[in-house]
């Protein structure tokens, strides 16, 4: 699904470009230094690597603009999907090489813990926002965040956003609720991973308010996420919080073409670490 809007009226130079891909919605913002220009998403969650590109010329086209106009990239670098996340960075790459676009990664967590602002039911003057996703079978992403309700009026005037309280680490959904239960502040839970256990966290978490419907950042909120951001000229890393399905399976599958395991898995790690040549 194409959701959007443009303006087509003059652009001056000095653009930021914001990507998200991490979790199937395909999320394309552009924006000057004060205003959203353009913001579109997709429901693309095997078909990002189509639209991506085709999607950036359309967005140009309509705006009047070129790839040159743009000084600033945010990708958001993860936690999420693989492909999505690789999709946008890779893309993030390309742009500032070509155009020296300076660039800057941003938490998938912390954009979805922007959306606390739209939870007004929520109202804790102070309390703690757990974004939770779907990481694969039994098993979430799960990060804690500072919140107050200042950060609920105050976000859209671009002052505050929510500021994580440790670093996003892989649980298995009951060990998430163990320590929800225990919190002293009132707690909110959001994110792909609320939903797809509803009945747990209900029964766990009964004090907390759940907002399960919210499993994607806005365009908005990456964007004020992207503002407060620090830009460079280096490539974003990825954030990865567990192994790639096909990592974890190629000591086997090095095993059944006759290979060593250890050494295959040593040349992968070269090839990872390896720097990219320069143009």
């Amino acid at each position: 699904m194409n959701q959007g809007k443009k303006r087509t009226d003059a652009v001056q130079g000095g653009l930021l470009l914001v990507l998200n891909a991490a979790e199937g919605l395909l999320q394309i913002v552009i924006a000057d230094k004060s205003r959203v220009l353009c913001a579109q998403e997709w429901e693309a969650p095997s078909r990002g690597t189509e639209i991506l590109a085709p999607a950036l010329a359309g967005i140009f086209q309509g705006l009047k603009i070129t790839a040159e106009h743009v000084e600033e990239i945010a990708c958001v670098r993860g936690p999420g999907s693989f492909t999505g996340i690789r999709l946008t960075l890779a893309t993030a790459a390309a742009l500032s090489r070509v155009h020296h676009a300076r660039l800057a990664g941003l938490s998938y967590m912390q954009a979805l813990a922007c959306a606390a602002s739209r939870i007004p039911s929520f109202g804790a003057e102070k309390g703690i926002v757990w974004v939770i996703t779907h990481a694969r079978r039994d098993l979430v992403h799960a990060q804690p965040f500072c919140y107050t309700a200042q950060m609920c009026s105050m976000l859209d005037a671009g002052r505050e956003i929510p500021q994580p309280l440790e670093d996003v680490a892989l649980y298995p959904p009951a060990g998430v609720a163990q320590r929800i239960c225990t919190e002293a502040l009132p707690t909110l839970l959001l994110g792909s991973g609320v939903g797809r256990y509803l009945s747990l966290w209900q029964e766990a978490c009964p004090q907390s308010v759940l907002a399960g419907h919210i499993c994607h950042p806005s365009c908005t909120e990456l964007w004020q996420l992207a503002t407060r951001a620090e830009y460079t000229q280096q490539d974003i890393e990825p954030l990865y919080v567990r192994p790639c399905d096909a990592v974890e399976v190629l000591p086997r599958m090095a095993e059944q073409r006759g290979e060593k395991a250890a050494e295959v898995l040593e040349r992968l790690e070269s090839l990872l670490e390896a720097k990219p040549a320069p143009l």
